[in-house]
């Protein structure tokens, strides 16, 4: 049973981390919640898929005055097709969406472009550009309380550092109650397992460095129970 409301717990940090293109606990309210995220997850992919369009997502990688090529998260090229007259361009932005225009769009940056798809070129009708979001998890194996980061160690060998911010949303399961409790840099230890959810700029300076959104530890006393 501990078990399961654990992954409940994970699953749903995980579900309410803020959707590219727009207290946990097992009561009636959390579950409403995440199905109006589910809800809201389907609507914008209906709207994607009206007039038949389709929607692929990546990091500019260059720019030109007719095209943007881009590289999705499976190292896919594509090419984005610009129509002057027709292309319109939106910034999602604190969960809103603002016009923007294509002198907007810099190398680096994340979209999302609709429109028809062949040959992995998109002749788009409309991009959005947005905060690609990372999720992952790891065993912590280093918490500086100086500089405010935490790097992990992923199952797959992966090393990432985390810068925690002011508006870093931080919480810890209680391992008696299974609750989630807000809590500081200082109470993370070395060994806890960490979730967390970060935003992907395209400028970082350092491979696998983001700056956390949110992070929720697991202490390692929880597995040795």
């Amino acid at each position: 049973m501990k078990k399961i409301l654990l992954l409940l717990i994970i699953l749903v940090f995980v579900f309410q981390t803020p959707f590219s293109y727009a207290q946990v606990s097992s009561s009636s309210s959390d579950l409403k919640d995440i199905q109006q995220f589910k809800d809201k997850l389907a609507s914008q992919v209906a709207q994607l898929a009206k007039k038949n369009d389709l929607a692929t997502a990546g990091v500019v990688t260059s720019i030109s005055s007719t095209a943007l090529k881009i590289q999705t998260r499976d190292d896919t090229a594509y090419q984005i097709k610009i129509d002057k007259d027709l292309t319109k361009y939106y910034l999602i932005q604190n969960n809103q969406q603002l016009d923007m225009s294509f002198s907007d769009i810099k190398k680096g940056a994340y979209i999302i472009a609709t429109g028809p798809i062949a040959s992995q070129t998109v002749n788009a009708n409309d991009i959005y550009q947005d905060e690609q979001i990372i999720v992952g998890s790891g065993k912590i194996t280093e918490v500086n309380l100086t500089d405010y980061y935490i790097k992990i160690l992923t199952s797959e060998k992966d090393t990432f550092t985390l810068d925690i911010k002011t508006n870093t949303k931080k919480n810890m399961i209680d391992i008696k109650t299974l609750e989630l409790q807000p809590t500081t840099l200082s109470k993370v230890k070395e060994g806890d397992t960490l979730h967390f959810a970060a935003g992907k700029t395209g400028k970082e300076q350092e491979k696998n460095r983001y700056s956390a959104l949110k992070i929720l530890i697991i202490p390692q006393e929880y597995f040795q129970k």
